[in-house]
């Protein structure tokens, strides 16, 4: 069984390209979840691990892609919030 975007829209579970959208935003959203998770994962094991590996430079790994995508992911949000604001006023 095929778990794309393009199976969940010709299924009809995802009407329309904004809903595709809308869906792989929120999905970018854990993405860098994930990347904080292990990358706090990574600092611990750097401390308390006794398997020889770079942690460390693990850690700063995903950080760095966190960072690095971080404000291309937000942007779908953030610019939502600022309408919300704007309609609000």
């Amino acid at each position: 069984m095929c778990c794309s975007l393009a199976f969940y829209k010709e299924i009809g579970c995802l009407q329309s390209d904004e809903e595709v959208e809308r869906a792989v935003a929120e999905a970018n959203v854990f993405a860098l979840a994930s990347h904080q998770f292990w990358g706090v994962w990574a600092f611990f094991q750097a401390a308390y691990s006794a398997i020889d590996f770079d942690y460390l430079a693990y850690a700063d790994l995903r950080w760095s892609e966190f960072r690095r995508r971080k404000e291309d992911f937000l942007k779908p949000f953030i610019g939502e919030r600022r309408a919300n604001l704007v309609c609000s006023l």
